[in-house]
């Protein structure tokens, strides 16, 4: 899969010439985002270029009661949402706050998977957990802590040097992730999918 073209601030990024996704993401899926990305990206020479800037809209409006709806261009159905539980919204609903931090798990495992395609990085699984805290500061409620634990299963025990290196490598590039002033950590883990041996690193995100 092609890295987003809007990852790279229009400049051309080095990638590694020396991938079935969870997050929930199918392979016929995967290969529309791939389809999708090729449009927006020129590749030359093991580079990746961007061409021009992309614009996405989302149109959000409160529909009835405690619940609103959200559309995108992208994507032919609505989000219905709600304010959480604790500020008065409904139960069984994605909140706002749900949103961004699904914005940051899935924008992780795309990136992650463009890497791993560009860098001929075989891999067996990814799972992306997200985690946000909310306290009140002196300005109002607000989002004091964002944890990214991607959890990235591999198949050679010789490759898990290079398996973090990637991981690290994906949150740097990350547009949702860079685009947060809130405080960040990135706790990656690799594992073996046969082996029961584990590696695992936490690191500050700087």
């Amino acid at each position: 899969m092609a890295l987003p073209a809007y990852l790279l601030n229009g400049e051309p990024i080095e990638i590694e010439t020396t991938v079935t996704v969870t997050f929930q993401l199918s392979q016929q899926r995967a290969m529309a985002y791939l389809r999708r990305a090729l449009k927006l990206l020129g590749l030359k020479k093991g580079r990746l270029t961007m061409e021009g800037a992309q614009k996405y809209r989302v149109v959000a409006w409160w529909s009835s009661g405690r619940t609103g709806l959200a559309k995108s261009n992208s994507a032919p159905n609505a989000i219905h949402f709600t304010a959480p539980p604790e500020f008065g919204g409904l139960e069984g609903r994605w909140t706002p706050e749900d949103l961004l931090l699904g914005a940051v798990a899935s924008c992780y495992t795309t990136t992650f998977r463009a890497l791993a395609e560009y860098s001929k990085f075989e891999y067996a699984d990814l799972e992306v957990e997200v985690e946000g805290v909310i306290k009140k500061t002196d300005s109002g409620y607000s989002f004091t802590e964002v944890v990214v634990r991607p959890n990235l299963t591999i198949s050679v025990e010789q490759e898990q040097t290079r398996a973090l290196r990637l991981l690290q490598k994906a949150k740097k590039l990350c547009l949702v992730s860079r685009a947060l002033s809130v405080e960040q950590e990135f706790e990656p883990r690799v594992q073996l999918s046969e082996a029961r041996a584990e590696s695992s690193q936490v690191l500050p995100v700087m």
